[in-house]
């Protein structure tokens, strides 16, 4: 079975990218477009000269899974473009597989900074949100530097869970053929 992992020249362009992304996002909210595409590129062309066609399937198929995985989080206005781009261009480094796993944990990773977010907006406001009757449900959606409090760098989130995903992929392939040979 064709593993995209092996070769470990493809992954630190990958991080290196991811890394990029990371910096744009903290500093700017903003993940450049034309970074995506480069990575985007880079992917689906080193996966097809590792593996030729069967490499590029692999690629093209990863980058489609990426970005459905993230897709309804955008369509509902819980993500930014920018971040669902971004998971499309690690899927055609990680394969389809391998995706899955880093989008389930790039939620789970920004679930806890989503909520390390709050409670710092909270506690950096310097203000009482309590009333007579208890906590008040008008706290302000407002975040770093007046964006909104939604807008949390998620390409922390994204890298995150993309290392968690190059972390598991031992145990996720030695899963699956377990299950392939029984």
């Amino acid at each position: 079975m064709f593993d995209p992992l092996f070769n470990h020249l493809l992954i630190g362009i990958m991080l290196t990218i991811l890394g990029i992304a990371v910096l744009s996002d903290l500093q700017d909210r903003c993940i450049p477009n034309p970074l995506v595409v480069v990575g985007l590129l880079l992917g689906l062309a080193g996966q097809t000269w590792l593996a030729g066609g069967g490499g590029l399937t692999v690629a093209a198929s990863g980058a489609l899974v990426g970005l459905l995985c993230l897709l309804p989080l955008y369509i509902s206005g819980g993500l930014g473009a920018g971040d669902v781009k971004l998971m499309a261009m690690c899927g055609a480094f990680l394969g389809p597989l391998h995706v899955v796993v880093a989008s389930v944990a790039s939620l789970l990773v920004g679930g806890v900074i989503g909520v390390a977010w709050v409670c710092w907006q909270l506690s950096s406001s310097g203000e009482d949100y309590t009333t007579d009757d208890g906590p008040s449900a008008s706290i302000p959606a407002v975040g770093y530097q007046g964006m909104p409090a939604s807008a949390i760098p998620y390409a922390v989130a994204i890298f995150g869970g993309v290392l968690v995903a190059l972390k598991a992929a031992p145990a996720v392939l030695v899963t699956l053929n377990g299950g392939i040979s029984s």
